[in-house]
């Protein structure tokens, strides 16, 4: 994904230019802030411009589903009339294939001259070994899973800001590695590697509040719950602890792979973990070095799981320019 960090980078420097405007104490939910920028920057990844077919339907994934229920766990068979309203996840595919179809059908013609983006590169990539390459409903498939991604990366990335204003030594950690690594200036692809105590922050956010906290597999009657495996206390001390230092690399590789699964685990780990890890990390670089988010106190923040992990009645935050509080 390092080819698609200058996009991420552009979004997140316009979303710098927003919250300059902000009035000071004005109020906001952490989610309204960053739901429009990771938006966009998942488009101009997937598609290069910001069309606004593509925009459309990333804001459909994002309230996706409308409605919330056992039979979307567990879907009726399709001769049951009056369920139809809980197949609305293959309804909306209908919807949009038409715009997946034309996205692709330009970029695997010869003639296309334009910017090779990520859907281009799925088009164009080299299958190993024995496989085929992917026919089109694999690719609608993987750039749905790859547009939905944006509700994974904003759901961490408002834990992340409510963590770091409630925790002020591991902000000073992350804004210590910021500027020497960055010295205030946006972060390339080279630098991402160089922000390893930034990436801790991430992953134990995800712990604490896994994106997607319940993971049903195809054709079973079980789930796996990372919100319960992630604060076992089997596999942690003190598990409900706020510690970034627990994915530091020694204790990190000492851990087993089964134990920690924000994007799910082995053969069907989510194909967009790579990109939201990403756009989280590239984010956070460029706005934490300008401004900081202050949690409004009196408010109480409750965990709600459903397809994602959200605060029941959001997170109200006031904007604050770093240089003032430095």
């Amino acid at each position: 994904m390092t080819a698609d960090v200058p996009a991420v980078v552009a979004t997140a420097e316009e979303a710098l230019d927003h919250l300059e405007r902000v009035p000071a104490g004005e109020q906001f939910d952490l989610a309204n802030i960053f739901w429009l920028p990771i938006m966009v920057s998942n488009g101009r990844v997937l598609a290069t411009d910001d069309d606004p077919e593509m925009l459309a339907l990333l804001d459909r994934f994002r309230h996706y589903p409308t409605s919330t229920g056992l039979l979307h766990m567990f879907p009726p068979p399709r001769w049951v009339p009056f369920c139809e309203r809980f197949r609305n996840g293959h309804n909306l595919a209908v919807q949009y294939r038409p715009l997946l179809d034309r996205l692709i059908a330009a970029r695997s013609g010869a003639g296309y001259v334009g910017p090779r983006d990520l859907i281009w590169r799925l088009v164009h990539a080299q299958p190993r070994g024995d496989d085929a390459p992917l026919d089109a409903a694999e690719l609608r498939d993987e750039i749905s899973t790859l547009g939905s991604s944006a509700n994974t990366t904003l759901r961490p990335l408002v834990w992340f800001w409510y963590l770091l204003d409630t925790h002020p030594s591991v902000e000073a950690k992350v804004c210590a590695e910021l500027a020497r690594v960055l010295g205030g200036c946006s972060p390339t692809a080279e630098d991402l590697p160089k922000l390893a105590y930034l990436r801790q922050v991430f992953e134990e956010t995800m712990r604490l509040y896994p994106p997607v906290p319940a993971l049903l597999p195809r054709r079973a009657n079980f789930l796996i719950l990372p919100w319960v495996l992630h604060r076992h206390r089997k596999f942690r001390s003190d598990p409900d602890r706020f510690d970034p230092e627990r994915f530091a690399p020694e204790p990190a590789a000492a851990r087993s792979r089964y134990c920690y699964m924000p994007f799910g685990s082995g053969p069907h780990v989510c194909v967009g973990a790579s990109l939201a890890m990403m756009q989280m990390i590239v984010t956070a670089a460029v706005l934490a070095q300008r401004f900081r988010f202050r949690v409004v106190s009196g408010q109480q923040v409750e965990p709600v799981a459903w397809v994602n992990l959200a605060p029941r009645t959001g997170i109200r935050v006031t904007v604050e320019p770093r240089r003032a509080a430095a």
